[in-house]
């Protein structure tokens, strides 16, 4: 490491720059119903977001239903206007100068012969049941108000989608009913850009053509972890307090069942029990997706022997782990447990295990929303391999 050079006196008190004050929001959530400038109405939960300064509220549009409905980046959900024929004020662009409202908890949204019924997030759709004017119905998850995750579409004759969907689309593994009057009347398989293609060879091609598209992100995000500016091996590692745990070979179920020899009673226990606790609250994939053992401080050296050829002549070969590890309790390719490998010829390999923005704990909360979007993953080190010797 080069040398470091002396650092510059600060500069005197009455030379520093004064920091502008940061006005502080405060988010207040509420129910009520809205009619929204499209003729469309809303009734369920919002957030109202106040700036903290009591002064800046104007008492002519603050609290108003009127007001447009925001998502979280800052766009109307619906266009509006500054006043109305009755000189209602509604602001372009929802650029209140004192409150702001956004959809935010359970809600309906009539719009036309269209419902959306479900949960919201900042003003997107997460999860629930969409029903359009046709009579077609899709209940699951949602990402930028698109499909996307696992849901069930049906058509109103009576067809039936179950499976995975991308942005809008039918994406992946999933299932088919009522498609045709055989027996069985079902049939399952991998959708590529919402088209399926029945027959081996051209499920062949469409689970590989799938694969490359899945699993793009996931193998851009690990490159862009391991190589980012001030990146460390240590942030990959799970519950490193227990290290003797995992070098025994332990399970997480294991642990939490006991101290594996001794340490019965006392102090010893006491210090085991702490070291439990600490992890299930540092870690809690460990309750609910990784299932151990888990790789040392020691074990992890390999990972930056790897790391360090990135860059070099011959870069590390980054590829999508397509079948369910044993050290993971999901399925592969459904976003939250997905793992991806990073080998080196001669050094070796690792497994990281992406547990998401909800670190393992998949399901209705605002944090698991985001397991879908692979730009939320949060990578943990499941496995390190070290060449055979010959």
């Amino acid at each position: 490491m080069a040398p470091k050079k002396d650092a510059a006196p600060p500069p005197a008190a009455d030379d520093a720059p004064a920091e502008e004050p940061q006005e502080k929001e405060i988010t207040v959530q509420m129910e009520g119903n809205f009619l929204l400038a499209n003729g469309s109405t809303y009734k369920g939960q919002y957030n109202v977001i106040r700036k903290a300064s009591a002064d800046t509220i104007n008492p002519d549009v603050a609290g108003t239903a009127l007001e447009p409905l925001i998502d979280k980046a800052d766009d109307p959900v619906v266009p509006t206007v500054e006043k109305d024929a009755d000189g209602v004020p509604r602001r372009k662009g929802g650029g209140l100068e004192s409150e702001k409202k956004e959809i935010h908890g359970y809600g309906k949204l009539l719009f036309g012969p269209e419902l959306f019924d479900g949960e919201w997030r900042h003003g997107q759709m997460i999860k629930g049941k969409h029903v359009f004017a046709s009579g077609a119905v899709y209940e699951g998850f949602f990402l930028n108000n698109k499909f996307h995750g696992f849901g069930r579409y049906c058509w109103k004759d009576g067809r039936e989608y179950e499976g995975f969907f991308c942005d809008g689309k039918m994406h992946g593994e999933g299932t088919y009913r009522h498609f045709t009057d055989g027996n069985p009347s079902q049939f399952s398989g991998i959708s590529v850009d919402g088209q399926f293609k029945s027959g081996h060879s051209e499920q062949a091609a469409s689970k590989e053509q799938f694969l490359a598209s899945y699993g793009a992100p996931f193998i851009e995000s690990v490159k862009a972890t391991l190589t980012a500016e001030g990146a460390e091996t240590a942030q990959l590692l799970v519950a490193p307090g227990l290290e003797k745990e995992w070098a025994a070979g332990r399970t997480w179920e294991d642990v939490t069942a006991g101290p594996s020899e001794g340490a019965e009673e006392g102090e010893e226990k006491e210090e085991y029990d702490r070291l439990v606790a600490e992890a299930r609250e540092a870690f809690p994939e460990l309750d609910h997706l990784l299932v151990g053992p888990c790789p040392t401080p020691a074990e992890a050296a390999i990972v930056d022997q790897i790391v360090s050829q990135f860059g070099g002549e011959t870069e590390p070969a980054i590829t999508l782990v397509s079948a369910k590890p044993p050290q993971v309790s999901v399925p592969s390719m459904q976003y939250i447990g997905q793992c991806v490998s990073v080998s080196a010829d001669g050094v070796g390999s690792f497994t990281l295990c992406n547990v998401g923005a909800s670190r393992g704990r998949h399901g209705d909360g605002a944090d698991s929303v985001y397991d879908l979007d692979v730009s939320q993953a949060c990578w943990r080190l499941v496995a390190v391999e070290t060449p055979a010797e010959e």
